[in-house]
């Protein structure tokens, strides 16, 4: 088996979007392994971390939406990245690509190029000093024939689609692919 991943599925949250203490309960540092426990939803704690915050919270409209997804297209393209899929939310953004980088440098280059794109077409926010949340959710795709699920949930599980790009002939074939092997 190969020791490297096939690709990355990596997500990230815009600031002041998933607090600690949230309904929705987070990781945190020390804590952030697959099945260790989640930090409890609990309003004091959320309301606590809020206090900290040094911007109000940080929500895309649409038209930043798509300036994001195109600051991610195009730093796929100029690394010669493989990107299979990319979905930008108004508080996330979601990406499956290859890289020839480790997952937490390839998040920190997408997070940074978008950041610069923002503020150079979005004079509007050209002050403001945070993006993005701390770190977000690097998971390693070890080979193509596990692709599917997560381009699956990044194209259909996410709503109506605000700004969106996948490679259509992967996300066919994946589907092709599985539709024969479960119910052929």
């Amino acid at each position: 088996m190969n020791k490297d991943p096939f690709a990355y599925f990596i997500t990230f949250r815009t600031y002041g979007t998933w607090l600690h203490g949230d309904l929705r309960s987070s990781a945190s540092r020390q804590n952030n392994q697959f099945n260790t426990h989640m930090i409890t939803p609990w309003e004091p704690l959320r309301d606590a971390m809020r206090a900290q915050m040094n911007e109000a919270e940080f929500i895309l409209n649409e038209a930043q939406c798509k300036t994001v997804l195109q600051s991610l297209i195009h730093t796929c393209q100029y690394n010669h990245w493989k990107l299979y899929a990319a979905h930008v939310r108004t508080n996330h953004a979601h990406v499956v690509l290859e890289s020839t980088m480790t997952k937490e440098k390839t998040m920190a280059k997408l997070k940074c190029h978008a950041t610069k794109d923002l503020k150079k077409y979005h004079p509007e926010l050209k002050n403001r000093e945070h993006f993005w949340s701390r770190h977000g959710s690097t998971k390693n795709i070890w080979a193509p024939e596990t692709l599917f699920p997560a381009l699956y949930y990044i194209i259909k599980q996410q709503g109506s689609p605000i700004a969106l790009f996948y490679d259509s002939k992967q996300y066919d074939l994946q589907a092709e692919m599985l539709y024969e092997a479960y119910f052929l």
